[in-house]
């Protein structure tokens, strides 16, 4: 019998402990990939990756809200997870309005709010 791969959890973010943080609390189930750029997450939206989940973290800036948006039209599967800062008000607003932001979280990150968003394993381990 096949072991099945572990699906990916792709962390955009520029805070180098926010990954860190994230694989303490999800790394037994997910394979926690760290990308400083939002670019590079499209390249690994792929299907021979299994990704079912995308953290931004946003910044207001127009990379990481594209990205969002993105996933939205070409990976509706994905999970889109943002993390912001309540001064990050524009990308919120327009995230959730738009339905890019699937889930919304706060820092400091708390690791129950982070499971939820996630939903349950076997869920998310399906791409649903």
């Amino acid at each position: 019998m096949a072991i099945a791969p572990t699906p990916e959890l792709l962390v955009i973010t520029a805070d180098r402990s926010l990954p860190r943080d994230i694989h303490a609390v999800i790394g037994k189930h997910f394979k926690v990939v760290p990308l400083r750029e939002p670019s590079r997450a499209t390249e690994l939206l792929r299907p021979r990756h299994m990704v079912r989940a995308v953290i931004v973290h946003l910044n207001d800036s127009e990379s990481t809200r594209q990205l969002l948006h993105t996933m939205q039209r070409d990976h509706a599967s994905v999970r889109r997870i943002a993390i912001a800062a309540p001064e990050e008000f524009t990308g919120i607003i327009e995230g959730l309005h738009s339905g890019a932001i699937e889930h919304l979280l706060h820092l400091p990150l708390k690791p129950r709010d982070l499971i939820t968003s996630l939903g349950r394993k076997e869920t998310v381990a399906r791409g649903k």
